[in-house]
């Protein structure tokens, strides 16, 4: 008869102490996940210079407008050197013709009136 009470008794004792374990156990649980939560974070901050979040969002604000402002920069150079580019190689055109006619006019014995036009002058 002892052996049943005291089998009874240990039964109880683990039920007695369960809730307690359970309540241990996931306490433990917590404090482990508490724990990796915050090397986590500090982990996480130092990639933020001296921890400032603010400073870092602004850093990369003005490396968006920095980049947007060197797109623009490109767009108007290009735009402009193929306006001017058009303009210089016209002029240059407009050169070679003048070259050419004078050339021309040399090479078919025009040379005469062409003297004469440049004694006349402007």
């Amino acid at each position: 008869m002892m052996e049943q009470w005291e089998r009874r008794r240990l039964a109880e004792l683990r039920y007695d102490t369960i809730p307690k374990e359970i309540k241990a156990y996931i306490h433990s649980e917590f404090v482990e996940h508490e724990a990796k939560e915050k090397e986590w974070v500090d982990r996480l901050m130092r990639a933020f210079p001296e921890q400032d979040l603010e400073a870092h969002r602004a850093y990369h604000e003005q490396r968006i407008k920095a980049a947007r402002a060197e797109e623009e920069f490109w767009k108007t150079a290009k735009t402009e050197l193929l306006r001017n580019g058009i303009t210089a190689l016209m002029a240059v055109i407009k050169w070679a013709i003048v070259l050419s006619a004078v050339g021309l006019a040399y090479k078919l014995g025009l040379t005469s009136l062409l003297d004469r036009w440049t004694e006349l002058g402007p």
